[in-house]
């Protein structure tokens, strides 16, 4: 986040799941750090370095935070209307209990199976990229992953219809 974000400048927000539901804000640096790059607010649940479990009672005190802070100080420029929750394995199990808050406007689903009753009705898209189940968030910028990511939240969130495809 800027110190002093230029006026002009809107940003929408990502809460993220992390994988096996880790309370380390850091596992997944690289990733979020590139997507926060492009110009979105990505918040993780627990702390640096943490350690333990989270659930998707974190997500909603994130979501909470950001958006009673959203308009004031360096957080003047954060848009509450544009939230997308995604996660992780274990942090995806989070991101589904998200889907009735009104607040969320999208859902993504990361190296994890769809349940099948929690999607019903809504538009997907399935991708796969075979590097196994951790995935390429460790990689610089997040890899494959995060330019993926960035791409899908450019079009949800920023209706960047170029990065649709």
């Amino acid at each position: 986040m800027p110190n002093s974000p230029p006026a002009n400048l809107s940003l929408p927000i990502l809460i993220w799941g992390n994988g096996a539901c880790s309370a380390d804000d850091t596992a997944f640096e690289r990733f979020l750090t590139n997507i926060a790059s492009y110009g979105f607010i990505a918040i993780a649940s627990g702390a640096p370095q943490g350690s333990g479990s989270t659930t998707v009672q974190l997500m909603i005190d994130a979501l909470d935070w950001i958006t009673g802070n959203a308009g004031y100080g360096k957080y003047s420029t954060v848009d509450t209307t544009r939230v997308a929750v995604a996660g992780q394995s274990c942090g995806r199990l989070e991101t589904y209990q998200m889907r009735d808050d009104p607040r969320v406007g999208y859902l993504g689903i990361f190296n994890s199976g769809f349940l099948d009753s929690a999607l019903n009705g809504v538009p997907k898209w399935v991708g796969n990229y075979p590097v196994g189940h951790g995935g390429t968030y460790s990689e610089h910028n997040g890899g494959a992953f995060g330019v993926s990511a960035v791409n899908w939240l450019s079009w949800a969130l920023k209706k960047d219809n170029s990065k649709a495809s």
